[in-house]
């Protein structure tokens, strides 16, 4: 690996693990969750929750299908609730010394030509 690809790679892990210090969570866009719920949420707890019908095409958004308040309505009642993701608290120290690691490496190798 270059050094210039290492202090990059460093660069991204240190910035990732001051990122995750400094936020507490982090919440899931719609798609996101949607595509959390379908391939890693447990089915037991779609179905314990209800939310097997946005796993199968969910509320249709068009333009024209929420032209109406009721139309609206109805689609905002039936969106799925958005995921929120809390790391703990230590797994933004092995992601920074990683980044640090990486950068000191980094820094010992030849320069590229």
């Amino acid at each position: 690996m270059s050094r210039t690809t290492t202090l990059t790679i460093a660069f991204l892990l240190l910035f990732v693990g001051l990122k995750m210090r400094l936020v507490q969570s982090y919440q899931l866009t719609p798609a996101a969750t949607k595509f959390w719920i379908e391939r890693i949420e447990d089915p037991e707890i779609v179905a314990r929750h209800n939310l097997s019908s946005f796993t199968n095409g969910g509320p249709s958004n068009g333009i024209f299908q929420s032209a109406s308040y009721s139309n609206f309505a109805q689609n905002n009642s039936l969106i799925a609730p958005q995921k929120v993701i809390t790391p703990p608290n230590w797994i933004s120290w092995p992601i920074f010394f990683l980044g640090a690691f990486l950068f000191l490496s980094g820094l010992s190798m030849p320069k590229d030509s």
